[in-house]
């Protein structure tokens, strides 16, 4: 009987070490999940539940203990207390597969959502699709680059989200505007500017997207206060700065039906103008020292090429 017993509560304390290491996975592959799941006390709910596991843990070892050092005083109890305790393990190992088979599906769904959006942008305006990706490509490679101190308050997962959706209110401006061959017109120079507030319009029914709106909503504010709503320097999210200067090279370094495309030291050269003043001098500076090779790849990875530029350059005549 006392083997039968031994064997329960191995099997239990087996399942529960599972659990224990799927339940580690979920966290590790779970932040798209927190980002789903209401209320602002999830790490506190992520300790409670681990040192819940971990306690369950530690009543198998020693009633594991017990069963070697007490051997069998009541058999029919003992065997009882030894398949509850195998059960309960067993469950707990249960309930975290179904949690992990959850947020992996939670996670596609997030995905999908971003994916969803950035393919409405390109089906919408092909170039605003095009860029909003090298612009996401370009955060990535600052956000590389970026001091230890700076890096470790941002999400760079995050911040890719918010490059990548930088953008989606142009999905409501006219075609005729944003590919407007002649300089635009006071009224439609604020008809452009409407797309961060159509873009804020378009995210907020969605909570997942809570955390990176004011970055999106603040990507066309000015270190010296001339922008949309007036922030300058450090009122800006640091996360809208880097957005700004990856914007404004973008911007500078692809064709379009108005503009023509800046080389990379062109582009490097008007930045450092506008440095201090209109972009972030910091973020400038990590920019202008990414290699040539990189940028080069970036702008390709992005969906750039020359098949594109000639096609803004035919729209363009």
């Amino acid at each position: 009987m006392e083997y039968i017993n031994s064997a329960l509560v191995t099997l239990g304390v087996i399942f529960i070490f599972l659990g224990l290491i799927n339940y580690l996975r979920l966290l590790k592959n779970s932040g798209n999940v927190f980002k789903i799941i209401k209320g602002s006390h999830k790490k506190k709910k992520t300790l409670i539940v681990f040192a819940a596991m971990v306690s369950f843990l530690f009543l198998y070892l020693s009633h594991f203990g017990y069963l070697n050092l007490k051997k069998v005083m009541n058999n029919q109890l003992t065997l009882a207390t030894s398949l509850l305790f195998f059960m309960d393990g067993f469950f707990i190992y249960i309930i975290i597969l179904l949690l992990k088979n959850l947020s992996s599906s939670l996670n596609s769904f997030y995905t999908q959502t971003i994916e969803s959006l950035t393919r409405a942008v390109k089906l919408r305006d092909r170039y605003t699709g095009n860029h909003s990706e090298h612009v996401a490509n370009l955060v990535k490679a600052i956000f590389e680059d970026l001091p230890s101190k700076l890096k470790k308050n941002l999400s760079k997962n995050d911040l890719v989200e918010a490059a990548l959706l930088h953008d989606i209110g142009k999905i409501m401006t006219p075609s005729e505007i944003l590919n407007k061959k002649s300089e635009l017109s006071a009224q439609e120079y604020e008809q452009i500017k409407k797309h961060v507030s159509d873009g804020i319009y378009i995210l907020e029914p969605f909570e997942v997207f809570h955390k990176i709106i004011p970055w999106i909503k603040y990507h066309h504010e000015r270190i010296d206060g001339q922008g949309y709503y007036r922030l300058k320097k450090n009122e800006i999210p640091l996360e809208s700065r880097i957005i700004a200067v990856a914007d404004t090279y973008s911007a500078l370094t692809t064709s379009r039906i108005y503009q023509r495309k800046r080389s990379h030291r062109e582009a490097v050269e008007i930045l450092k103008e506008i440095s201090g003043t209109q972009l972030d001098s910091g973020i400038v500076e990590i920019l202008i020292k990414i290699e040539n090779k990189k940028m080069e790849k970036i702008f390709l990875k992005s969906g750039f090429n020359i098949s594109q530029d000639e096609y803004y350059k035919v729209l363009a005549k």
